[in-house]
């Protein structure tokens, strides 16, 4: 068994995790509209933002602030 070191495995997740963020929730990137054409319907930008018709945002949080 190949012992790691402490910086390799900090490296080796930043990575993986960095790969699992930018692949979580892209709905435009397989699209080929232009961007007028989504951007005032209301369109789910990705699991946690949100543009509504009224220009405005709605950002999604998993935990509620508390103080």
């Amino acid at each position: 068994m190949k012992h790691y070191s402490r910086r390799q495995f900090i490296q080796a997740s930043t990575t993986a995790a960095g790969g699992l963020l930018l692949g979580f929730h892209l709905p435009v990137s397989g699209k080929s509209k232009p961007f007028e054409s989504w951007a005032n319907s209301g369109a789910k930008l990705n699991a946690w933002l949100a543009k509504n018709a009224d220009e405005t945002i709605t950002i999604r949080v998993a935990k509620a602030e508390m103080g």
